[in-house]
């Protein structure tokens, strides 16, 4: 196998030719033929006794792509055995540009990072929110518990306001089923307002036994991604009709017997404490959005182009989408793709900058996941009694454990990052209001919004943890710091 260099002008790419001569192809393919034939089962042979000719008919083709596979490996292999100075970003791309019977030949193109130095993290100064939870919140979530939790009774009529319905639904997106919008024996209590206007609304007036279908357009701002600017046909079936007493939604000393605590006082710091638990991944982005906002300003280094291009690819692709979904009609903006393209290749450029030195970090202070930790820790959040989406995950757990891991690691080794980054700042508490709280979420979001909608899936647009993964390699050391 001869391997040379290819002289290209992009900074950061490297490309290699990789030639094999045919002659050395045959060989190691008859090879194949010969270690593989014991292994063969076929129908009108014994097993190990098929002949050669017959496996070369029905597996050939199938034996020389995983040879071509092997090669590449191979050659892969070879070319960051030679080249110890290479800084791999992601996984070598292989593009086969021969194979005619008359020899191999095949490219190689690597992405590598930049060389940058980590400077001392005690010149940054982050502020932590710590927010005092109101009373007048606490208050009210006291209140929408009493009502939620208040004793119940069947009755044999309609349903009306504050009455409870035990039912099975399935929504349905564009006439395609959804495992995540079906539900048995579901409970929901009409003026609790912990669903959708509309679904509750047409949940009046009915009785045990009835069905219904309606549909519900959600909006793009609807917490819940996998409806969030979707129509949903929903059929329901009611199974019982429950009466709730007005007298029980009251907060008092009953109220907290009926939750099993000790009186109204521990009830209301069990409380306020679910709700600053809440608040803590906003309080965890505010800060992660200190740390990137210190990396772009005191960090300057060229950047990969072709890695710039795949992040802005990623990015439109997802803008393109979000147009087509919202039916934008673009000849009435005629500047709007020009601002929004030149808008989110600024976003792609800080996203992999900021990319590239948490893996960096992660590299050079042996940062990584446990993957064993990572299964059980989503197990232990879904809990004994898994919804239908929760079920799903399971499921993907045990068939495929490597492609939950895939989805989730690159976010976890972000996580142990700043965590790592945190511990060597200057941190200080601020103490902020409830309203400056949800102020400063709502710029965040702001920051991350297409200017014609929705936010890119609600992550922060200046980092992509799946760079800080492929650029750092850490993740595979399967440890944790």
């Amino acid at each position: 196998m001869d391997i040379e260099k290819v002289k290209i002008e992009e900074k950061f790419a490297h490309k290699y030719a990789v030639a094999l001569p045919q002659a050395e192809f045959d060989k190691d393919f008859e090879a194949r033929l010969l270690e593989v034939a014991p292994k063969i089962k076929m129908a009108g042979f014994r097993d190990g006794n098929v002949p050669a000719k017959v496996i070369r008919e029905k597996h050939g083709d199938q034996i020389k792509r995983e040879m071509l596979a092997r090669i590449a490996q191979q050659a892969v292999k070879q070319i960051l055995e030679q080249d110890k100075s290479l800084r791999p970003i992601g996984s070598p791309r292989v593009n086969v540009t021969k194979n005619d019977g008359n020899g191999i030949a095949f490219e190689v193109d690597i992405d590598t990072a930049p060389e940058v130095e980590i400077k001392d993290f005690s010149a940054m100064k982050i502020k932590r929110p710590q927010v005092e939870i109101p009373a007048k919140t606490i208050e009210d979530n006291l209140v929408s518990i009493a009502r939620r939790t208040a004793p119940v009774e069947e009755v044999q009529r309609k349903s009306q306001k504050n009455d409870v319905l035990v039912m099975n639904y399935e929504g349905k997106i564009a006439e395609e089923e959804n495992p995540s919008l079906k539900s048995q024996n579901y409970r929901i209590g009409l003026g609790d307002n912990v669903v959708h206007p509309d679904f509750e609304k047409n949940l009046e007036n009915l009785a045990a036994g009835d069905k219904k279908e309606f549909s519900v357009d959600f909006p793009n701002t609807h917490t819940a991604k996998n409806v969030a600017g979707k129509t949903v046909a929903f059929s329901v079936e009611v199974d019982k009709v429950l009466t709730r007493k007005t007298e029980d939604f009251k907060v008092n000393e009953e109220l907290a017997k009926r939750l099993k605590h000790k009186d109204l006082e521990t009830l209301k710091r069990v409380v306020a404490s679910q709700l600053e638990s809440n608040l803590q991944p906003t309080i965890r982005q505010i800060i992660k959005r200190q740390i990137f906002d210190w990396f772009d300003k005191e960090y300057s280094f060229p950047l990969p182009q072709r890695l710039i291009e795949a992040e802005f690819a990623d990015i439109w692709r997802r803008v393109e989408n979000e147009m087509t979904k919202r039916k934008v009609e673009q000849d009435k903006f005629p500047n709007a793709e020009k601002n929004l393209r030149d808008q989110y290749r600024v976003i792609a450029e800080r996203r992999l900058k900021t990319g590239l030195l948490l893996a960096e970090i992660a590299k050079q202070n042996g940062i990584a996941v446990n993957d064993g930790e990572i299964l059980n820790s989503i197990k232990a959040r879904i809990g004994k009694n898994p919804n239908a989406q929760q079920r799903q995950l399971l499921n993907k757990i045990e068939k495929n454990p490597q492609n939950v891991l895939a989805e989730v690691r690159p976010q976890v080794l972000e996580e142990n990052v700043v965590e790592y980054i945190l511990s060597k700042v200057s941190l200080e508490n601020e103490k902020i209001s409830l309203e400056d709280m949800l102020e400063r979420a709502q710029e965040l979001s702001k920051d991350t919004q297409l200017k014609i909608g929705e936010s890119l899936d609600g992550e922060d647009a200046l980092a992509t943890s799946q760079v800080i993964e492929n650029a750092s390699g850490a993740g595979k050391k399967n440890k944790k710091k």
